[in-house]
């Protein structure tokens, strides 16, 4: 199993802060406020749900392809997270 990194990634003039999640499966990037709902962009709950997402993305393309339930799938199993220097690390404990 692959371990996610999420990291907060600093709003420009045309874009707004951005959180991006990533794993050598693949990558996603989300507005920090669409899935924050409030102006803690950093948080740690925000860079959780934007793993969640990435999760989601992964079990979701594994029922199309492979018909693996979401609920069976090795991606939703339980994990935890802590600080880096870049940001957060989410790792399985399954």
């Amino acid at each position: 199993m692959q371990a996610i990194e999420t990291k907060l990634i600093s709003a420009t003039n045309t874009k707004p802060t951005r959180i991006k999640a990533s794993c050598e499966r693949g990558s996603i990037i989300v507005s920090a406020d669409s899935i924050s709902g409030d102006q803690m962009n950093g948080s740690e709950s925000t860079h959780v749900r934007a793993a969640d997402l990435l999760v989601r993305k992964f079990a979701e393309e594994d029922l199309k392809e492979y018909g693996t339930p979401i609920n069976e799938n090795p991606w939703t199993w339980p994990r935890v997270v802590g600080g880096t220097k870049k940001g957060y690390a989410h790792v399985f404990t399954r």
